[in-house]
């Protein structure tokens, strides 16, 4: 009996934490669009690339309408820095695709977006989200997830 409460009991968490999961957040992405997919084009995107990270951990906070009203503030300064690139950028609602990634599906969603466009912006994209967590997507470090509920119902019935 007692391990039919336990068990009952992790599958409410595990519905409430897989609910939480599924809710929008206040998500803001960041994406850089090279002129082309010339060899030049990509080493300016990635010029830029790491230019816009530098400048968007120097306006990052952990309030989200502070992190916003920090960008706001400083894009201008920022866009003069981009001008060398032929670059501008701006904060504006975009449209991501659904796309496959690292084994996962990103699907389609039009959310807050730091946009950088190099030229005619024609070029293939790099792209993270940088709120509420700061994470580059194109990042090749390995993370292992573990599930707590799957580690207590493994207990429960080992």
């Amino acid at each position: 009996m007692r391990k039919k409460i336990v068990l009952l009991f992790i599958i409410l968490i595990s519905i409430f934490c897989v609910a939480k999961a599924f809710e929008k957040d206040d998500e803001i992405r960041v994406r850089v669009i090279p002129n082309s997919n010339s060899e030049t084009d990509l080493v300016i995107k990635k010029e830029v690339q790491q230019l816009t990270v530098s400048y968007l951990e120097k306006c990052f906070c952990r309030n989200g309408e502070r992190f916003k009203e920090n960008i706001i503030e400083s894009i201008d300064e920022f866009n003069v820095l981009l001008e060398k690139y032929d670059a501008i950028s701006s904060l504006e609602k975009h449209t991501f695709y659904s796309k496959a990634y690292n084994g996962s599906s990103v699907k389609d969603d039009t959310t807050l977006t730091f946009l950088v466009k190099i030229g005619d912006a024609l070029g293939d994209n790099w792209w993270g989200v940088i709120y509420p967590e700061f994470l580059e997507v194109s990042s090749s470090e390995e993370v292992i997830y573990r599930s707590f509920i799957k580690e207590m119902i493994d207990k429960v019935f080992n």
